[in-house]
This record gives structure tokens, sequence and C-alpha cells, in this order.
């Protein structure tokens, strides 16, 4: 089960005082194990990876929430998966089965992607802008680039990078940014030229396992779990700070 949750504005009688908060308004039955969710604006639609028994993705109307679960026979262990509002498709990385489901979100239909040299994929972020989507994959420490349009698969590899376990893009800049959770280092991609620049490692972090960008700023942020420590990374210059 998830809950979907919307902000509202509730009035207490204690003088003048009005208290704001979060309110559940509907609970909404998924899929077990939903593990990710991603939310498509255009079509108000929303996503859920459910990563236990039946691997499958539920479809949430935003409007109504009704439920639509579909599952894609050659999928195992639905982890994350991201959407393309300009193209209305949805990107499953399937973590057990190493492959990656894409949906139509007009038809729901599910064409299988399938990148040879990748093992154990767990993170996806989409490139709207230049329609690429990027992988990173923890055991064969290695990132899957693919053209959204033509569906063509390049697979990249930094030789300092271990355990790829969280990505972000830059659609300013044209940067990926891959947080390596065993080599405690960030792989930056530049999109343009699929050149490979190794930043860190990251003095005295353990396990990087999350990354974001502020496109505003062009500052990166990774998050390390093991120290609960965040660097941030300037994007110009690739130097870092803790």
């Amino acid at each position: 089960m998830i809950q979907l949750v919307i902000a509202a504005l509730l009035s207490f009688p204690f003088g003048h005082a009005v208290q704001m908060g979060p309110r559940v308004i509907d609970t909404v039955p998924v899929g077990l194990n939903p593990t990710a969710i991603a939310i498509d604006r255009v079509t108000d639609r929303i996503y859920v990876a459910n990563d236990g028994p039946g691997n499958s993705v539920s479809i949430i109307d935003g409007k109504t929430d009704n439920t639509l679960k579909i599952q894609d026979p050659l999928a195992r262990g639905p982890r994350t998966l991201a959407v393309d509002e300009r193209t209305d498709k949805v990107y499953v990385v399937n973590n057990r089965s190493g492959n990656l489901s894409v949906i139509d979100g007009l038809t729901n239909s599910i064409q299988d992607l399938d990148d040879p040299n990748a093992s154990a994929p767990i993170a996806i972020a989409v490139d709207e802008r230049t329609n690429r989507i990027f992988v990173a994959n923890d055991a064969s420490a290695n990132v899957t680039e693919i053209d959204g349009a033509t569906n063509r698969i390049r697979t990249l590899r930094d030789p300092n990078a271990l355990g790829p376990s969280a990505v972000a893009v830059d659609q300013v800049t044209g940067k990926v940014y891959v947080a390596n959770q065993t080599s405690d280092n960030m792989t930056v991609i530049d999109e343009a030229t699929h050149s490979l620049k190794t930043v860190g490692p990251f003095p005295n972090f353990a396990n990087p396992s999350a990354v974001d960008v502020d496109t505003r700023t062009d500052m990166v942020y990774v998050a390390d779990i093991g120290t609960g420590q965040i660097e941030v990374v300037d994007g110009a210059t690739d130097k870092f700070t803790t």
C-alpha cells in the first residue's frame, strides 16, 4: 500500500493561529514491496515500481486514483523508474533480470532493452533535453546510455569506479553525475563527447549513495550513507568540499 499525500490548510480555533500541514486524502493499493515512484505531470499519472512477487508496475490516475497494474514477463526486480514527460515514456530498471522496461504512456505497451555488458542496474536518470537515459549498473561497475529516439545502447565505463549507486543529470550543462558507492568517488560524463572524468575519492567518505544537481548554481551534492556527510562539488571546476 502507498499513501498519496497533499498539503492542506488546517485551521484551529486558537486565537488567530493557523496551522498548516499535510493530511492524507486517500490510500491507493499497489503491488507488493513498492520501491520507487515517479510522476508524469503532463498526463497526471503516477508510476510505482513493485519489487515483490509479480514484478509489476502500478499506474495511478492522478484525477481518480484508479489503478492499473502491468507486468513485463521478462522483468525481475523492478527497483526504480523515471519518466520522460516530453516523449511520454517510462523507464523501469529491473535489478535482478538486468534489463530495462520501456512503457509507452499512451498505450501502456512494454518494450525491453538489454545492455549485455550491464549487471544489477540500480539507478536511472533521464535528460529530456537530449532524449537520453542513463542507468547506473552496480555489479558491472558501468553506466548504460540509451538514445530514447532509436533505443541505441552504449556502455560507458570509468576504470576508477566501483559500485555505481546513483545518477543525476544536469540538463543545462549536459553533464551526468554518477556516485560510486564502493570506490568512494564520482564519475562525470560529458553527454556531447562521452568523455568520463573521475572526481575524488572523497576524503573520509564511506559509501556515497545519492547524488543531485542544482542546475541554477551548477553545484552537485553527494550524500554519504556511511558517514552522514554531504560532499559539495562545483560543476564548473569539479572541486569539492565536505
